[in-house]
């Protein structure tokens, strides 16, 4: 006798925008935004965010909601995501749902143009990070020379780090991510305040919130129809600002595409890896 069918354990996360001071407000944006997820018929929505698990991976197809990297989709978690919206942010370098990174040095260094960080230091926060190798590559790739811009290149593990690296003068500079440099001028502002941006990268849709590839389509609809109404009611207000979130548009993967073309131009520029 076949016993009764095992309900998905799944989870939702959002760890894009998380830090330490920022956890009150990411907390806040979710337990109203599950209301939201129950009234539109979704089940089994978890109480709590995970933060246990790596991001930006979901092989189990686990996944009911988070937030992604863009670079990933097509590279370490292809086939893993489903794209539900692009949401919009009120912070400087960002454009409907549109965003970039800033090119930041420490306030007292002498330097003042992209070109002047030929042969300096550099952070990024991942390797695999949109906007902190992507779209300064996209940059770079117009001004190598065989392959080599900078004496070196210094993975971080987070936004956050680099522009602590860049403040206390350990690296020259670093690509932050627009949204991240707004939210610690907000919460974390020591973080920011000895930072000089001095160059903006290209432009690509905001992280996407996503949902696992298998995710049924009549749940993703839920879940699209869950985005809407909670970005369109009133009562939300104070919790999306606290997120500096102005609303959303629904994507599907095709809209990020400008990812993989800054990547391939890069590479027909000679220049496939950021060093």
């Amino acid at each position: 006798m076949q016993g009764k069918p095992v309900a998905l354990e799944r989870f939702v996360s959002l760890p894009w925008y998380d830090g330490v001071e920022m956890r009150p407000a990411v907390n806040a944006f979710w337990a109203s935004l599950r209301t939201y997820f129950i009234a539109a018929g979704i089940a089994n929505v978890p109480v709590s965010l995970d933060r246990t698990r790596p991001y930006g991976a979901d092989p189990e197809g686990e996944c009911l909601f988070t937030q992604i990297c863009s670079y990933p989709l097509f590279t370490t978690a292809r086939g893993q995501f489903t794209v539900l919206a692009a949401p919009g942010y009120d912070a400087p370098g960002c454009e409907d749902t549109y965003h970039c990174s800033f090119l930041v040095v420490r306030d007292t260094s002498y330097i003042e143009r992209i070109e002047d960080l030929r042969g300096k230091t550099f952070a990024v926060n991942e390797l695999n990070s949109n906007s902190g190798m992507n779209l300064p590559r996209a940059i770079f790739a117009r001004m190598h020379q065989d392959g080599v811009f900078f004496r070196e290149v210094v993975v971080s593990g987070s936004h956050a780090l680099s522009a602590d690296l860049v403040s206390r003068g350990r690296i020259d500079a670093a690509a932050i991510d627009c949204v991240t440099f707004a939210l610690l001028a907000r919460y974390r502002p020591a973080a920011v305040q000895r930072l000089r941006i001095i160059a903006r990268t290209p432009a690509t849709h905001t992280p996407p919130f996503v949902t696992s590839r298998k995710t049924k389509p009549a749940e993703m609809e839920a879940l699209r129809n869950a985005l809407r109404a909670f970005f369109t009611d009133p009562a939300t207000r104070a919790v999306r600002e606290g997120m500096l979130l102005t609303g959303f548009d629904f994507y599907d993967e095709s809209a990020y595409q400008q990812v993989v073309q800054y990547e391939q131009d890069a590479i027909r520029r000679g220049y496939p890896v950021l060093r």
